[in-house]
């Protein structure tokens, strides 16, 4: 078993993170709304990610492995006064060599974590809903489905559905 570390991305891991991004983005292109060409349309991919990381109401956790990025997620707070009790999880993403490791369990606990500082007491995220290994790692550490979009997402002719998911913290 390698050595895994958690931390907060800042954007001096703005190179590294792109790359896992643009990975995500090509790889997995299925589970993301946003497509590569859309992130890279003003031409600095690496801009847009190191502007990311500086979003106020945000974190970026990433997961590493053995020394070198292996998955990244974000954790979004509401911004409204009235929403502020909730967050949404974006961008989870564990490069496939990495995957059985521990580190989105790793990320997700650090997920946990700030969620805690900020007093959330929901989380939310979106799931592509044929995408079951990601359904049931979000079920392990309590996520329940609460609806489903039909055709939420739409590329090159093909449709995919969006499972709703969210785990309260606070009852």
């Amino acid at each position: 078993m390698g050595d895994i570390e958690t931390r907060q991305l800042t954007v001096e891991d703005a190179e590294e993170c792109a790359e896992l991004r643009k990975e995500a983005l090509l790889v997995s292109q299925e589970h993301f709304a946003v497509t590569y060409e859309e992130e890279v349309v003003e031409g600095d991919f690496i801009a847009v990610v190191q502007q990311r990381l500086l979003w106020r109401n945000s974190v970026t956790i990433g997961g590493f492995y053995n020394g070198a990025l292996a998955g990244t997620a974000m954790l979004l707070r509401k911004p409204l006064q009235k929403m502020q009790h909730k967050a949404d999880i974006e961008g989870m993403y564990v490069a496939e060599e990495f995957r059985e490791k521990g580190i989105g369990k790793s990320i997700m606990n650090a997920i946990l974590a700030q969620a805690k500082i900020w007093e959330v007491e929901q989380l939310h995220l979106s799931v592509v809903k044929d995408n079951t290994a990601a359904k049931s790692f979000y079920q392990s550490v309590g996520f329940q489905p609460y609806g489903v979009e039909k055709a939420a997402l739409k590329y090159r002719g093909t449709y995919w559905d969006e499972e709703f998911m969210v785990l309260f913290l606070k009852e």
